[in-house]
């Protein structure tokens, strides 16, 4: 059963693969990673070599998300408030599935005001929860433990900044569509500094990065 399972998982990921591949309508180049694996992958599927086909194809997905998560970072800006950069620095984790499934991506911003890391979670389980909480003001009340609803242009967010001795604390979160959209802050003075750092992000661009369309908070 178990040989069975990794069969229709590999056949499943070679079908995804190549349908990735058709869409991007590239030709297929020796040198790039993804057709190399797609093509070893296929070999090995051919040898009934299933496990190994597995694992390449796994190395292909993962180059995949990794061209995914630069493509959701061309929808951020490189300065933020003057706050800058590193490109060199962004991350991209992902569970290994593909077109994104619970994939992290991250930029991390520094200047004079301190750091600031901000995490984009396509199609995030957390959504749900954060979402009912945005819209229940009434139940939740506006400000509780996890911080406060406010309003980052048309969307909702919550927020919870606290600059004292005994607690220093940045952190928004927002929902865009299915996806969850974090700021963790270090070295902020104020809250009115660090929120309009996620004020400064031009939503309109990273949704079409995230290939979806904004949705206004009503």
């Amino acid at each position: 059963m178990k040989l069975k399972s990794i069969m229709l998982g590999t056949a499943l990921m070679l079908f995804a693969l190549t349908s990735f591949a058709q869409e991007n309508q590239n030709q297929e180049d020796p040198k790039d990673p993804v057709y190399k694996h797609m093509k070893d992958a296929k070999e090995y599927y051919k040898q009934k070599k299933y496990k190994d086909a597995a694992a390449t194809l796994q190395e292909a997905i993962n180059n995949i998300n990794d061209i995914i998560g630069k493509l959701i970072l061309t929808g951020m800006p490189d300065d933020i408030n003057g706050m800058k950069a590193d490109p060199g620095n962004d991350q991209t984790t992902s569970l290994g599935t593909l077109m994104g499934a619970g994939m992290t991506v991250a930029r991390i911003y520094q200047g004079e005001q301190g750091t600031l890391t901000v995490t984009i979670m396509p199609n995030s389980p957390q959504v749900e929860a954060v979402n009912t909480f945005l819209n229940n003001p009434n139940d939740y009340g506006t400000e509780t433990e996890a911080g406060k609803n406010i309003k980052i242009g048309d969307h909702k967010a919550l927020c919870k900044f606290k600059n004292t001795e005994d607690e220093k604390v940045a952190y928004l979160q927002m929902t865009l569509g299915s996806t969850l959209i974090s700021y963790a802050g270090d070295g902020f003075k104020t809250e009115e500094e660090f929120i309009k750092c996620a004020e400064k992000v031009d939503y309109t661009k990273l949704a079409k990065a995230l290939g979806m369309k904004v949705e206004k908070s009503e």
